[in-house]
């Protein structure tokens, strides 16, 4: 929840899709060794999003 949240906060702030926000977000993230690996692409975030809604 604590990424999703903060992906929320900064979209209304900032003037920059959410799938930039991810992917600068990730790319911080994958720059720590105890969190690298926890961010998925967005692409697949996407994709998983669009098939639970098709369900």
């Amino acid at each position: 929840m604590e990424k999703r949240a903060l992906l929320k906060e900064r979209s209304a702030e900032e003037a920059k899709t959410i799938p930039q926000i991810y992917d600068e977000e990730a790319a911080v993230a994958s720059a720590e060794p105890s969190t690298s690996g926890r961010f998925s692409f967005c692409r697949e975030v996407m994709n998983a999003m669009y098939n639970q809604r098709a369900k």
